[in-house]
C-alpha cells in the first residue's frame, strides 16, 4: 500500500500491525497534515453488523475529545478498505518504558494519573476501553500519555492463533473468542461475562502493578495459565517486590486487582482520587525508588520482552474494602434566608453525620465550597474523594421549617433515599440526627450503642437562641480579626438568650482561642479556657468543647499531656473532627512524634481535602521534616486553593530559603506583607535579592516591622528574618520575647529547622525546657545545596 491513496490519504509509511488491522502513516492532502489511518481485516467488512457496530463506537469514542485519549478523525472505505484516520502520537509505547523495578516514583504518578483521567473520562461517557495494556499507551518526549484503541477492541472477534508450549511472554496480546488480551483480561471476561467499565479497572490494576514492580502479577506457561491465574491466583504483595511505595498506592493496586468486581473501584475516576491522594504520601521503607531482593526477578530483554519465572505465584494477600464516604452538600434555600441560616444548618447536619465512627465525612469548610455550584453530583464527588452524596433544601415559614433531604450514591448516580422533615425550629436539631441515623442505615453502617445514644437525645432550642448561634458560627468560619470579634458577640447573645447552651460556649471558646493568636495582649487565652470548660462543664460528650480545650491547652498552657487528652477524647466522641485531627497532628508533631503526626494530618486532609489551612500544614509537615521540595508542592496547592493565604506565603518564605531559593522566598515574604498591608515594605523586596544581599533584606524588614506600631509579624518570624542576617543576638531577644508572650509558635521549638543556627546555644536549649518540649535533636540532613 505504501505509495497507493485512499480517497484523500496518500500513504507514506507502514507503522505497524496489530489484531485490529495494520496501522499505516499517511498524508491527509486536503487539510496538508499527517494522520494515522487503521486499515481494519477483512473479516470486520464482510459482516453489516459487526462494521455498523464499529462505525456507532467509533463515533462515541471521537466523541470523547480527551486530551490522553488518541483523536479519532473519520471513519472511511475506499477500494473495498474499510479504515478509519487518526492523530498521530509519536513517542513510545508505556511497554518499551517499563523496566527493571518499576518506573520512578514521580513518573509514576504522571503516566498513571493521565492514564485514569482518560478512563474517567469514558467511563462517565458510558465507554469501557476493554483492551487496556501498555502497548495501547502512548507517552510523547512532553510525557503527555495517549490512550489508544480506545473502545475499539470490544468488537473483535475470532480465535486467537494456538501458542507453542513454553512461558507467556509479551506477544499474548492477540485477540482471543473473548474480547481482550489475555494477559490485561479481567476474570469476568476470561469467563467470557458482560462486562462494564469495572474491567477496566482490573487491567489498569495490571498495568500499574507493572509500573510500580516492573513485574507481571499473573504467572504461566501459556495463555491458559496466564487465564487460569487471573481466575485463580492472588499476586504477589506489591510490597514484596517494592518496598518504597506509599501505603495508599499499595491499596489502591490491590483493590483494583479484586477478582470481584463489586469490590474493585465503581470507575477510573474513584481510584484517581486515591492515586492523587498516595502522591502527597512520602513512601514508607527503603528510599526513593528502592526496590526489595526478590527469589526470581522480573528482567527485561533488550529488545523490551518480558521473561516471567516459570512457577506462578501462590502468594495470597486480600485488601479490606475502604470505608464508605460522604459528602453533605450546602442545602439549597427556597424562602430568602440569610447566607447564615442555611449555611448553620448546613453546618450543624454535617457535626450529626460526622459522630458515625464507620462513614468518613468531608468537614463544613470544604462542603461549603460547592454552594451554589453547577457541577454534576460525580463530579463533586470525584474532586472531594467520596461515594456517597446528601443534598437537601430548607424552606422557613416563621418557626416552621420544612428540610427535604435525599441521599445519592455517586457513581454511578443512584438515588438511595429521600425523606421531608416538617417541624418547627425548635425541633430543627432533631432532625439533623434524624437524618444521621437514615443515612447510616442505606449506608449499612451498624451504630455503637454510645452513637445510638449520642443520635436519640431529645434536644430543643429557642429560635433567636439557634439564629445567633448560627450567625456566630457564620461570622467564625471567615476567621478575620473582624469576624471573630463579630462571633464572639453572636455567642453572648445565645449565651444570654440560653445559659445552658452548650455549643455556643464551645464557639466562643473557638473564638477567644483564634483572637488569641493575633492579639495576645488582651487575655484572649484565659477567656478562651474557661468558656471551653463551661461547655463540657453543661455537656462532657460536646467534642467541639474538647477540642476547644485540647487547642487552649495546647497552644497557649503548653500542657501536651492534657492537651493530648482532649484531642483524643475528641476523636473517640467525633472521628471525622477535621480540626481535632488538624491540631492533633501539630502537638504530635511539636513533640518529636512524627509518624504518628503523619496519621493525623492526612486523616485531616481526607476529611477537608479542600481546607486552605490543612493543606498549609500539611507542606509545614514536610517543613518540619526537612523535605522542603514537597512542602513548597503543599503551600503552592494551597494557594491555589486561596490565593491570599497569609500562612501559605510564610511557609513559602521559609521553605524557598531553606532550599537557598533567596528570590522565590523574598517574592513569597513580599507577597504575605502585601497581604498584610505592608506595601511599601513589600515593594523594597520587589526586586529579589541573591544571597548576597538576601540577609540585608530581612534585617531591613524585620527593622521597619519592629517599629512599625502595627500589628505585625509574630516575634519568632522577626527572629528568622535577623538570622538570616547572622545576628544571633536579636534573634535570641526575640524568641525570648516570643516566650514571655506565650506566643503559639512556640510550640515548634524543639522541631522546627528555622532554629537550627541557635539551636546548640544555651539559652535556647533553656526555654525549650521552660516550654517544656523534648531536646532538639540534630538535622536529620544536612541542607540542600543551591540550586545550579
Amino acid at each position: 500500500m505504501i505509495g497507493e491513496s485512499l480517497l484523500h490519504y496518500r500513504v507514506i509509511s507502514k507503522l505497524g500491525e496489530g489484531g485490529m488491522g495494520e496501522v499505516y502513516l499517511a498524508l491527509d492532502t486536503k487539510l496538508q497534515r499527517q494522520v494515522a489511518l487503521k486499515v481494519l481485516p477483512e473479516e470486520v467488512a464482510a459482516q453489516p453488523r459487526r462494521w455498523e457496530r464499529f462505525v456507532r463506537e467509533a463515533r462515541a469514542v471521537a466523541a470523547l475529545n480527551h486530551p490522553n485519549i488518541v483523536t479519532i478523525y473519520a471513519v472511511e472505505e475506499a477500494a473495498g478498505r474499510h479504515f478509519f484516520a487518526m492523530e498521530v502520537v509519536e513517542g513510545e509505547t508505556l511497554e518499551r518504558l517499563l523496566g527493571d523495578g518499576g518506573l520512578q516514583l514521580e513518573r509514576f504518578f504522571d503516566i498513571a494519573l493521565q492514564l485514569t483521567d482518560a478512563l474517567g473520562s469514558a467511563h462517565r461517557q458510558g465507554i469501557a476501553h476493554r483492551d487496556l495494556k501498555p502497548e495501547n499507551v502512548m507517552v510523547n518526549r512532553e510525557g503527555r500519555v495517549k490512550v489508544l484503541d480506545f473502545g475499539l477492541a470490544k468488537i473483535a472477534a475470532g480465535h486467537e492463533p494456538t501458542q507453542a508450549p513454553g512461558p507467556a511472554t509479551g506477544r499474548l496480546t492477540e485477540e482471543g473468542f473473548v474480547l481482550g488480551t489475555a494477559r490485561y483480561m479481567s476474570p469476568e471476561q476470561a469467563r467470557g461475562e458482560a462486562v462494564d467499565q469495572r474491567t477496566d479497572v482490573f487491567s489498569l490494576g495490571i498495568v500499574l502493578y507493572e509500573m510500580a514492580t516492573g513485574a507481571y502479577p499473573f504467572q504461566g506457561y501459556s495463555k491458559a495459565d496466564v487465564l487460569s491465574s487471573i481466575l485463580r491466583d492472588e499476586p504477589t504483595p506489591v510490597v514484596s517486590l517494592r518496598r518504597s511505595l506509599p501505603p495508599r498506592l499499595v491499596t489502591a493496586i490491590e483493590r483494583c486487582l479484586e477478582k470481584l468486581p463489586e469490590r474493585r473501584y465503581p470507575s477510573a475516576a474513584e481510584l484517581r482520587h486515591d492515586l492523587g491522594v498516595a502522591r502527597l504520601e512520602p513512601a514508607i521503607g527503603a528510599g526513593e525508588g528502592g526496590v526489595a531482593t526478590h527469589a526470581e526477578p522480573v528482567r527485561r530483554s533488550p529488545s523490551g520482552a518480558r521473561r516471567t519465572p516459570l512457577q506462578p505465584s501462590g502468594a495470597s494477600i486480600t485488601s479490606a474494602p475502604s470505608s464508605p464516604s460522604l459528602a453533605v452538600l450546602p442545602l439549597t434555600e427556597l424562602g430568602g434566608e440569610p447566607d447564615y441560616f442555611v449555611e448553620g444548618l448546613t453546618g450543624e447536619l454535617i457535626t450529626s453525620v460526622a459522630k458515625i465512627a464507620g462513614l468518613r465525612v468531608i468537614s463544613r469548610q470544604s462542603a461549603m465550597r460547592y454552594r451554589g455550584s453547577t457541577k454534576l453530583l460525580p463530579e463533586i464527588a470525584q474532586e472531594l474523594g467520596v461515594d456517597h452524596v446528601l443534598e437537601g433544601s430548607v424552606l422557613r415559614a416563621g418557626n416552621r421549617v420544612r428540610i427535604s433531604m435525599q441521599l445519592i450514591r455517586a457513581n454511578p448516580e443512584q438515588h438511595l433515599w429521600t425523606e421531608r422533615y416538617d417541624r418547627d425550629l425548635v425541633d430543627v436539631l432533631n432532625v439533623q440526627d434524624e437524618v444521621a441515623r437514615a443515612v447510616a442505615g442505606e449506608i449499612r453502617i451498624k451504630l455503637s450503642s454510645s452513637e445510638e445514644a449520642r443520635l436519640q437525645v431529645g434536644r430543643q432550642v429557642e429560635p433567636a437562641v439557634f439564629e445567633a448561634y448560627l450567625k456566630g458560627r457564620h461570622h467564625w468560619a471567615k476567621r478575620s480579626l473582624e469576624g471573630l470579634e463579630k462571633a464572639v458577640a453572636c455567642f453572648e447573645e445565645a449565651i444570654a438568650g440560653d445559659p445552658g447552651h452548650a455549643a455556643a460556649y464551645a464557639g466562643l471558646a473557638d473564638s477567644w482561642a483564634l483572637i488569641g493568636q493575633r492579639r495576645p495582649e488582651i487575655g484572649a487565652s484565659q477567656r478562651a479556657r474557661a468558656a471551653a470548660r463551661k461547655a463540657l462543664e453543661l455537656d462532657p460528650e460536646l467534642a467541639d468543647a474538647h477540642v476547644s480545650l485540647g487547642f487552649v491547652s495546647y497552644f497557649y498552657d503548653w500542657d501536651w499531656q492534657g492537651a493530648e487528652r482532649e484531642f483524643r477524647r475528641a476523636l473517640a466522641l467525633a472521628p471525622n473532627h477535621a480540626n481535632a485531627h488538624h491540631w492533633f497532628w501539630s502537638l504530635l508533631v511539636s513533640t518529636d512524634r512524627p509518624d504518628e503526626g503523619r496519621r493525623e494530618i492526612r486523616r485531616a486532609l481526607e476529611l477537608d481535602p479542600l481546607s486552605a489551612v490543612i493543606v498549609t500544614n500539611y507542606g509545614t509537615h514536610h517543613y518540619l521534616l526537612r523535605d522542603y521540595g514537597r512542602a513548597v508542592q503543599q503551600y503552592r496547592k494551597a494557594l491555589e486553593l486561596e490565593p491570599g493565604f497569609f500562612a501559605a506565603h510564610l511557609g513559602l518564605w521559609r521553605a524557598h530559603e531553606q532550599l537557598r531559593q533567596y528570590p522565590p522566598a523574598a517574592e513569597a515574604l513580599a507577597a504575605a506583607l502585601n497581604g498584610m498591608g505592608f506595601a511599601a515594605l513589600a515593594a523594597s523586596l520587589q526586586h529579589p535579592p541573591a544571597e548576597q544581599g538576601y540577609g540585608a533584606a530581612m534585617a531591613n524588614v524585620a527593622d521597619q516591622l519592629s517599629t512599625s506600631g502595627k500589628h505585625s509579624l509574630p516575634p519568632e518570624a522577626l527572629a528568622w528574618m535577623y538570622l538570616a542576617n547572622g545576628d544571633r543576638n536579636k534573634a535570641l531577644a526575640l524568641v525570648e520575647e516570643a516566650f514571655a508572650k506565650r506566643q503559639p509558635g512556640m510550640v515548634w521549638m524543639a522541631v522546627a529547622p528555622d532554629w537550627d543556627p541557635i539551636g546548640e546555644l544555651a539559652r535556647f536549649r533553656e526555654l525549650i525546657r521552660l516550654v517544656g518540649l523534648p531536646p532538639r535533636r540534630q538535622p536529620a540532613s544536612p541542607k540542600p545545596q543551591p540550586e545550579g
